[in-house]
């Protein structure tokens, strides 16, 4: 960080030796000298005259109709007024990087220049694209309006280009997916070899379209290296069956995180996602995903992680109003595998899918031909299905043809149809070493909230200290802090790696179950009469366990 702000102040220095030259829409291109008293009238003229570093174009108040490129030299930057500036763009050309105003080099090289306070505006999509940087680094892009392209809004490419920033921005309804009910569904921002990128407060909506003509918010299959996307909004239609549409969509990431951004819609990590030089490849935490309500269609996930998952860690998130939550697939693929993942400190509520009961909070898809997993954590969340449309099993856990060291610890999991936790059997084969269920509390969940197991033995199996259907005294049903006198509270396994809780608070030794780790003094609501009881003792499940298989 401390060398990005060094280019980014080094930027600035060369840019108070330039010159400002100025378009008006009274200006004119063919009188004019570009000054602030004889302005151009163009951005397309201003760009092919102004080349010198650190040089500002600027676009006063007023509307623009362009239909030429324009080609911003390395140095140059562009602002405007703000919202008043409006570039309207009918620029059409159909082919890939064919935007209307390019950055583009032809190899990597610093660009040190910014485009600020201005609306490009695709003119109810008879623009086809907005903006291209291409083999550029430091390209700077804020404070601006995008909107209404047929085809993409910005999109970054080419040799791994570092230092781009993109913040303030409201950026609409500039991902297509053309044609329509096609896989060719084109991003709002596009990021494609990119590494060491900022992407935050922005505000990026993509469900304008019919259903099977939109396409996505941010995407690309490239490569994302070493970059932050933050307290961004970004919203996109649901997926349905005509067509995949994704707020996030990424292949080929290393050393990502995402932070405090509100998603509604799915985020998914294709191909190739490991953490190569890094220490992870996707730390994802504090984020709010899903939707208010409990939705009608084929497949609502809110974060996916296909194929070869590694270093990931989710945590202290939001998720709600959704199928698939946190959802892992690795499938169809010898080369497939799964291996340290952290879950935890998560609430994940109001779990379910209308017209139908096969959802799950946390599900791990492993089917043939098997996958390889390893490590993986799921530690102290808060899982809740819907009451109205349950789901099936609070976490579906992974078995591959290898599975070993999985460990649930500190759950409260509460409403699921079939059961609080399953481990199935997916594939031809498959077998699981070293399972630690411990220190959950299951309440009003299926199979008399037992772990449900099939057509699997587990070579080393620990069942112990969970609290089986006992009300977890949340404080509300909308906050699931817990009361003071929660059997959920201080009946926690301490587990050294996990010092705080969502919150960033830390926890107690022992620490509560579920995701917080604060009780809270309130009036006790009257609990649903149950035979609560606790198990602690291997030998009673193990007879159970052996029973059903």
């Amino acid at each position: 960080m401390k060398n990005f702000l060094l280019i980014v102040l080094s930027a600035f220095c060369i840019s108070l030796n330039g010159n400002t030259y100025y378009i008006d829409p009274s200006g004119n291109d063919m009188s004019g000298d570009g000054s602030k008293s004889n302005p151009w009238n163009s951005l397309s003229f201003a760009c092919g005259k102004v080349t010198g570093p650190g040089d500002i174009i600027h676009v006063n108040r007023g509307v623009y109709t362009e239909s030429s490129v324009c080609r911003l030299a390395e140095g140059v930057s562009i602002e405007g007024d703000g919202k008043s500036s409006v570039i309207r763009s009918h620029y059409q050309d159909p082919e890939v990087y064919g935007e209307f105003l390019v950055l583009l080099s032809g190899s990597l090289t610093d660009g040190n220049q910014s485009i600020s306070k201005i609306r490009i505006d695709g003119d109810n999509l008879t623009g086809y694209r907005a903006i291209l940087v291409y083999n550029r680094n430091n390209v700077s892009i804020h404070d601006c309006e995008i909107v209404d392209f047929l085809y993409s809004g910005i999109y970054y490419a080419h040799g791994y280009t570092t230092g781009n920033t993109l913040y303030n921005n409201t950026i609409s309804n500039c991902g297509g997916c053309i044609p329509a009910r096609s896989s060719g569904h084109h991003y709002n921002v596009t990021v494609n070899q990119v590494e060491k990128m900022l992407i935050y407060n922005n505000v990026i909506t993509q469900n304008q379209r019919p259903i099977g003509s939109n396409g996505g918010c941010i995407g690309g299959t490239g490569g994302l290296r070493d970059s932050r996307i933050y307290n961004n909004t970004v919203t996109a239609q649901l997926a349905n069956e005509v067509n995949w549409t994704f707020a996030f969509e990424f292949w080929n990431v290393q050393g990502l995180e995402m932070s405090g951004n509100t998603i509604t819609g799915t985020i998914d990590f294709g191909k190739e996602c490991s953490k190569g030089n890094y220490d992870y490849t996707l730390y994802f935490h504090h984020n709010t995903v899903g939707w208010d309500e409990v939705q009608d269609a084929v497949t609502v996930v809110g974060l996916e992680l296909e194929r070869v998952s590694e270093s990931v860690i989710i945590s202290g998130n939001l998720f709600k109003g959704l199928a698939y939550p946190v959802y892992f697939c690795q499938y169809d693929d010898t080369t497939s595998y799964t291996r340290d993942i952290y879950i935890y400190d998560n609430i994940i509520t109001n779990t379910g899918r209308v017209s139908s009961r096969y959802s799950f909070g946390i599900y791990f898809e492993t089917t043939a031909p098997p996958a390889h997993v390893t490590n993986v954590n799921i530690w102290n969340n808060t899982i809740i299905s819907s009451g109205r449309w349950p789901a099936t099993d609070g976490i579906h856990l992974p078995l591959g043809r290898y599975t070993n060291r999985i460990s649930v610890l500190n759950n409260i999991i509460v409403g699921f149809r079939a059961s609080p936790v399953r481990l199935r059997l997916q594939s031809p084969k498959g077998t699981i070493d070293t399972l630690t269920i411990a220190n959950n509390l299951f309440f009003d969940n299926g199979n008399g909230n037992e772990v449900r197991v099939d057509k699997v033995k587990p070579v080393s199996l620990i069942f112990e200290n969970n609290i089986l259907d006992r009300d977890p005294g949340f404080v509300s049903r909308s906050d699931f802090h817990l009361r003071k006198d929660s059997p959920a509270a201080g009946t926690g396994r301490h587990i050294p790696s996990l010092p705080e809780d969502r919150e960033n608070k830390p926890f107690t030794t022992p620490p509560n179950m579920g995701a917080y780790s604060e009780t809270i003094t309130v009036a006790p609501a009257a609990e649903i009469p149950s035979d609560a009881h606790y198990t602690f003792k291997l030998a009673s499940y193990l007879f159970l366990f052996f029973l059903r298989l």
